[in-house]
Formats: C-alpha cells, sequence, structure tokens
C-alpha cells in the first residue's frame, strides 16, 4: 500500500507539460524492449525514497499496452515492495513516448497519469535511458545488475546531451 501511495505522489508531481525540446529515441521494437531491467541510477523522487536496488519488469499486454512491475529493496528493512502499473503507449509512430498510470480505474481519462519517455536506447536494447519530458525525472536501466564504469560514464554523457542535469543522478545498490 505504502508503495502505491507513493506511486500517486510520482503522476500527480509529472507535469503533463511537453518540452518542445525533448527528443526520444526515434523508434522502439516494443518486443525487445520487453522483460527485465534493472536500476542503475535515477533521479531520487517520492516513489523512490523508500527504495535501495530496484528493478522494473516490462510486460505486453495489448497492442499498445504495458504492465509494469517495480520492484525494489526497501531502504531500512531490506524488505523487497512492488508496484503495478500500465502504461499506454502515447506516440504510435515512435513507440518511445508513454502515458504511465497506477491507478488502473482512471487510465482511460488519463487521471493520475504521468509522461515516461524513452529517450536513450543502445541498438542491442541493454541499456536504456528514461525520463520525463519535462527533465523532472530521470532513470538509467540495465538488462544487468551492474554496467561498467565506462558504460555509465556513456549513459550520463548522452543524459546530459539530452539536458538532463546528471549531477543529481543517484547511483543505485545493485540488486541481489
Amino acid at each position: 500500500m505504502k508503495i502505491l501511495l507513493l506511486a500517486l505522489l510520482f503522476i500527480l508531481s509529472c507535469s503533463t507539460t511537453k518540452d518542445p525540446g525533448q527528443k526520444t529515441v526515434e523508434h522502439v521494437d516494443i518486443n525487445r524492449f520487453m522483460g527485465n531491467w534493472f536500476e542503475i541510477a535515477r533521479y531520487e523522487t517520492p516513489i523512490q525514497s523508500e527504495c535501495g536496488a530496484a528493478k522494473v519488469t516490462y510486460k505486453r499486454e495489448k497492442k499498445s499496452e504495458i504492465e509494469i512491475i517495480h520492484a525494489c529493496h526497501e531502504k531500512n528493512s531490506g524488505k523487497t515492495i512492488h508496484a503495478r502499473g500500465q502504461a499506454e503507449i502515447d506516440d504510435k509512430k515512435t513507440n518511445a513516448k508513454w502515458k504511465v498510470s497506477y491507478m488502473p480505474l482512471f487510465k482511460n481519462w488519463h487521471l493520475f497519469s504521468g509522461s515516461l519517455w524513452i529517450v536513450g536506447l543502445d541498438p542491442e536494447y541493454q541499456y536504456a535511458i528514461l525520463g520525463h519530458p519535462t527533465h523532472k525525472h530521470l532513470w538509467i536501466i540495465s538488462r544487468t545488475a551492474q554496467i561498467s564504469p565506462e558504460k555509465y560514464d556513456e549513459l550520463v554523457s548522452l543524459a546530459k546531451s539530452k539536458g538532463y542535469k546528471t549531477k543529481e543522478l543517484v547511483r543505485v545498490p545493485t540488486w541481489k
């Protein structure tokens, strides 16, 4: 329940105003993007303030709907907590802009939903950078729980080139 309330705070903190200068990747093959991803770094947000190590699983539900399952180890207890949400692909040309909701009853009206954009993605779908169009939120994710320092620096540099304040990034403990 606590993670659901934190998810609601996250969604409410997301303005849906789009920054015309913000760019996503040109195209996302949704089927290749599905599966498990580990958080490597993120901006601290209300939803994840109690999370240490974290991972997210994306599962295709329908043509333009995706189930999101977040799991994180609570900082104080080490207990794994989960949050479930749904994303709807907002830009079917690129598949890189999503509307995310943790309140499924309201998803059709886009109440309590926020924008999530894929702003960086390597050709092999091993690393991705997720952000918000107003640069309020940022995540660096990987298919593996750890990445090399060189790859991390490369991803941080890419996020910076997209206009994100990379000094605000917090490294996430390794998922075990």
